[in-house]
């Protein structure tokens, strides 16, 4: 797949050539096929921390560049790098990376800082409540940012009063910032004062010390309209879904008998296979995996409240109970997959369909992952001797669906505002990356995944 921008549309095109304008310029950097929306969680991350960088509005395109381990923002050309790293080593470092960020955002707030100005204002607004929490209220104007610092420089034993004036305010956050990296015992010291008397201030140090941002460009970058796009790439998404159609429509013809079905996630390609079918009376089946993320119960919940067709079936053994016996899962053992979703999707057909041949329509894309990119078009299921398998939509990039899903204005798990995919939150799938936003996203489900993986990791 070759990529190309549209300087009319000021949009991305898929196969080279706009539906409008035909003639478009080759993006050459892009050397990942599946791209796909930038996240709003990952968005935030960015101009968050990004110096000099700030998205605006629009649709920006995020892919992995596997050679260097890292993502890409683009548009027609690259606008951030990301990486994951497992962040310092020392507990330290990790603390010095916590009050620098500290540090910056109490600068942020002295100085009236309009760069980063919304950044600053949330800061702003967080140690006030935190301070106005800790002395039952009655904090006004400035004053109260005046009365945190004398409290913090309580501690490390600074002599004068700090007044409200904004010259006297800067000068001792600069002390203390500079006593806080004169020895680690300080860091120490500092961050645990701030964490018991003022809970919820500080970041812990490792949510914030792992995601590495790197702008590839300057200013403020809006990003491409949905509407555009859309438009740019409209003869592409209509041969996909014709084409979808058609192969399946072939597919219930020549199978012999009407035992039909679609394999529902509530993810946002099987949402799309399921529109793309509507005109044929198919159950929908969700197998609830037991450890799916709250916004995909949601969403499926949503989805019968307006009329959708789903079964939900439910795996009968515990995941948690099953990891003590077999260790967590790992790419090479994945057990859970036959536990948790194979083993209760059999048990749906054989109890529905009294052991005859079912046509299951599949969601699966081809540029998912390298396994799925030898994935033929139909297959005989190697673990449900019942099951035949059709993959109408193979050939459909992730951007893809997502023009399609905004052209038929389609409902969407809430849970892609913060991963570019679904499924089951303890998955070894892209666990280190996913884990990465997961700590922001869901730190309850972060903090026992991380349990679990160093309970039952072999």
């Amino acid at each position: 797949m070759m990529f190309g921008w549209c300087e009319k549309c000021k949009a991305i095109v898929m196969n080279g050539e706009c539906s409008i304008h035909d003639r478009v310029k080759p993006i050459s950097h892009i050397n990942s096929i599946d791209i796909h929306p930038l996240p709003s969680i990952v968005k935030n991350l960015i101009n968050e921390r990004a110096e000099g960088l700030e998205l605006g509005k629009g649709v920006f395109a995020l892919y992995g560049d596997h050679i260097y381990h890292r993502k890409i923002v683009t548009l027609e050309k690259p606008i951030a790098e990301i990486k994951f790293t497992s962040g310092p080593k020392t507990p330290s470092s990790k603390l010095q990376s916590v009050v620098q960020i500290f540090y910056r955002q109490l600068k942020g707030v002295v100085n009236s800082d309009n760069e980063n100005g919304e950044s600053s204002r949330n800061f702003y607004e967080r140690v006030k409540s935190v301070y106005s929490q800790k002395k039952g209220g009655g904090t006004t104007g400035d004053r109260f940012l005046a009365d945190f610092l004398n409290d913090l420089k309580s501690r490390i034993s600074i002599s004068y009063d700090c007044s409200p004036s904004g010259e006297d305010i800067n000068d001792t956050v600069e002390y203390i910032f500079q006593w806080c990296t004169e020895e680690s015992k300080n860091l120490k010291s500092i961050y645990e004062y701030i964490n018991e008397n003022y809970p919820g201030l500080v970041e812990h140090p490792n949510k914030k010390d792992n995601i590495r941002i790197k702008p590839l460009v300057e200013g403020k970058i809006n990003g491409m309209k949905k509407e555009s796009l859309i438009k740019a790439n409209e003869d592409r998404l209509d041969w996909l879904a014709e084409v979808s159609k058609t192969f399946s429509e072939w597919e219930l013809e020549s199978f012999g008998n009407e035992n039909a079905v679609i394999s529902f996630s509530g993810g946002k390609d099987s949402t799309v296979l399921s529109q793309i079918l509507q005109g044929h009376d198919f159950k929908n089946v969700f197998v609830d995996t037991t450890i799916e993320f709250p916004e995909t119960y949601d969403f499926i919940e949503r989805l019968q409240e307006k009329g959708w067709n789903i079964d939900v079936v439910r795996a009968e053994q515990s995941w948690f109970n099953l990891c003590a016996k077999k260790g967590f899962p790992k790419y090479k053992n994945r057990w859970c997959c036959k536990t948790q979703k194979l083993n209760p999707f059999q048990k749906y057909l054989e109890e529905n369909f009294d052991g005859e041949k079912v046509l299951v329509f599949s969601g699966e894309r081809r540029w998912e992952s390298l396994n799925r990119q030898s994935q033929p078009f139909k297959k005989q299921h190697k673990h449900i001797e019942s099951q035949m398998t059709v993959h109408p939509m193979l050939d459909w990039l992730s951007m893809d669906i997502w023009m399609y899903t905004w052209k038929h204005d389609l409902p969407v798990n809430d849970l892609y505002n913060y991963f570019s995919r679904g499924g089951c939150w303890v998955c070894p799938f892209g666990l280190y990356t996913r884990q990465h936003i997961l700590q922001y996203t869901h730190p309850r489900y972060f903090k026992t995944l991380m349990k679990v993986k160093s309970k039952y990791s072999s």
